[in-house]
């Protein structure tokens, strides 16, 4: 089986060296390859993994792209859910022409308040009900306790280094006449 990683970024690379021992060939592509290039690699691909960073608005996989996979090819969107055009997706699993997906992601889930999901979150969601060749997952990469450790862990350094700056500052004259970190414990 071929494993095919759309984007090579951090988790594009990870996911590309946990993917060897479980495929016969992985390979990764990016937008800069040119689209010859992505069109053979779709071509071949068993799995499409979308791990890629979105820029714009419009979805960088759309109905051309998943049409060049093959007929029993699985998409994987661990990516943004506005990279895959997800009505195309629909259309394509309930014509048959791919053989299932895997949603982490769905459009408008970063978006806040969540009533502003679109009709292709909710199609997403119905279609899933009804049939079993996607499943739709809840995007929790962030809720890890390691990730969380490391968030805490980044905003407590920041903190310290805003405070330290803003503190020395105030110690030789050039700001507030008193730093924030001052400010807590009076």
């Amino acid at each position: 089986m071929n494993a095919l990683v759309w984007g090579h970024g951090r988790v594009g690379k990870h996911l590309v060296l946990r993917a060897r021992p479980l495929f016969n060939n992985v390979s990764y592509i990016e937008e800069a390859n040119g689209q010859r290039f992505i069109d053979k690699k779709l071509a071949t691909a068993d799995v499409l993994f979308l791990t890629m960073s979105i820029s714009g608005d419009q979805p960088v996989v759309g109905r051309v792209q998943l049409e060049r996979l093959p007929r029993s090819a699985i998409v994987v969107n661990v990516a943004r859910g506005e990279c895959l055009d997800t009505l195309a997706l629909l259309d394509l699993l309930g014509e048959g022409k791919l053989g299932g997906a895997a949603l982490d992601v769905l459009p408008g889930d970063h978006a806040f308040p969540f009533q502003r999901w679109g009709t292709e979150h909710y199609a997403a969601v119905s279609y899933a009900k009804e049939h079993d060749n996607l499943i739709i997952t809840p995007h929790i990469a962030g809720s890890t306790e390691d990730a969380w450790h490391e968030t805490q862990s980044y905003v407590i350094d920041k903190v310290k280094e805003i405070l330290s700056v803003e503190c020395a500052a105030a110690i030789r004259g050039q700001g507030d006449r008193k730093c924030k970190a001052h400010s807590f414990v009076d």
